[in-house]
């Protein structure tokens, strides 16, 4: 038997107006994702649960207009994404907000069309479990002359979890006088490690394909691994050696993190970025 309905939004029951919602489960716990006018506008919102206990609090997440919501993620329920078209009109932009605590927390409203100007329609994601990334297609009318408007499907993705050089990217700049690692997304890993190499690779690790190695290094060393809270956190800074000593020789040098934890070992890796030696 059904139980009561129960309101889910945090809008006014008979004055707020809903155009559109998706609903999914993931592991235990059930998302369900809405547009609402409550505060003018139609933004985006979130919230999740686990049976038997009520829908937490919503969640904004989306810069301005919102619709067409589609919630994908993993089988365990931690990391899951909410892709939407970013605005009710035209143009418009493929938008995406993530979670990796079970929608405890939303990581940011991601564009991540390549042309937000252009007019976005008919938005679809999927979710790999093995590398934890998300793969979208969608209609766009990028590249169209002035005032036509011939969709093409494009298509994009990305991981949630994410790895930024501090000084790195330009290591011979005066101006950067230390070198270090920022890291998000890494869900309840409690270690993040960054791999360097002079190769692209690839070679495997904790069953993934990595665009990095054969010969990575330091992985692990004095400044390349950091401890994180909430997925989050950034290695200790060392001092540039390089600074001002250019120019260099072109020499690329690859680098990506890694997740760990003592007891599962290495998890969740980021995608590969390079820099010039």
């Amino acid at each position: 038997t059904f139980a009561a309905d129960t309101t889910v939004a945090g809008g006014a029951v008979g004055s707020d107006d809903i155009d559109t919602f998706a609903l999914a489960v993931f592991g235990p716990i059930f998302y369900i994702a809405w547009d609402d006018d409550r505060t003018g506008s139609d933004l985006l919102y979130v919230a999740s649960a686990i049976p038997g206990q009520p829908f937490g609090p919503d969640t904004v997440i989306s810069n301005s207009d919102g619709g067409r919501p589609r919630i994908v993620g993993g089988d365990d329920g931690l990391t899951v994404g909410v892709f939407f078209d970013a605005d009710t009109g035209s143009p418009d932009a493929p938008e995406a907000a993530l979670t990796t605590d079970a929608g405890l927390s939303w990581q940011g409203m991601l564009e991540y069309g390549d042309q937000p100007t252009n007019d976005v329609d008919f938005v679809e994601v999927a979710f790999n479990s093995t590398y934890r990334n998300f793969v979208s297609a969608w209609l766009a009318d990028t590249g169209s002359p002035t005032g036509a408007t011939r969709n093409r499907v494009w298509v994009g993705g990305f991981r949630v979890q994410s790895c930024t050089a501090i000084g790195w990217t330009d290591i011979y700049n005066a101006g950067e006088s230390d070198l270090g690692f920022t890291f998000q997304g890494f869900g309840t890993d409690q270690f993040a490690i960054v791999g360097l190499s002079l190769n692209s690779g690839p070679i495997t690790i904790a069953g993934q394909t990595w665009d990095i190695g054969p010969n990575v290094a330091p992985f692990g060393g004095a400044g390349f691994v950091a401890p994180l809270s909430g997925g989050a956190g950034a290695t200790i800074l060392l001092p540039n050696v390089f600074a001002g000593a250019g120019p260099g020789s072109g020499i690329p040098v690859y680098f990506a993190a890694i997740g760990f934890d003592p007891g599962t070992g290495f998890t969740r890796t980021t995608d590969v970025f390079s820099f010039d030696l």
